[in-house]
């Protein structure tokens, strides 16, 4: 059964959200997720999952890792918009279940036109 991750601390700026998550026990394989309002941080037992307030830009945000911690810097796309809140609040198990659903298929979409780009640019 997973662990979830708790403990983590977030701020903002006015163009970026900063997250830092502890990483327990210095793992080998971490796996990182971020599109638009979803973000997922795992290494088994652990876990992190965050639906966030608005949406961020994937593409112009980044993920540092160090032995002791995952810091997030995510790109706000409505710039200059105070978040109340890092996350959506009162969200059920199944608005989780269905926005999960939805960003990782978005997900693969995305994943297939970059491959038929890069494919195409290969010829």
């Amino acid at each position: 059964m997973a662990i979830v991750i708790k403990d983590y601390q977030w701020r903002q700026t006015e163009k970026r959200i900063i997250i830092h998550v502890p990483l327990k026990g210095r793992p080998k394989n971490v796996d990182l997720f971020v599109m638009d309002n979803y973000v997922k941080i795992s290494f088994p037992p652990f876990i992190l999952e965050l639906f966030l307030w608005e949406n961020v830009l994937e593409e112009e945000s980044e993920c540092t890792l160090t032995d002791t911690e995952a810091v997030f810097s995510l790109q706000k796309v409505s710039m200059a918009i105070e978040w109340p809140s890092l996350e959506v609040e009162n969200i059920s198990k199944s608005q989780k279940c269905h926005t999960r659903n939805r960003i990782l298929e978005k997900a693969q979409s995305v994943l297939e036109n970059r491959a038929k780009l890069k494919k195409g640019k290969n010829c």
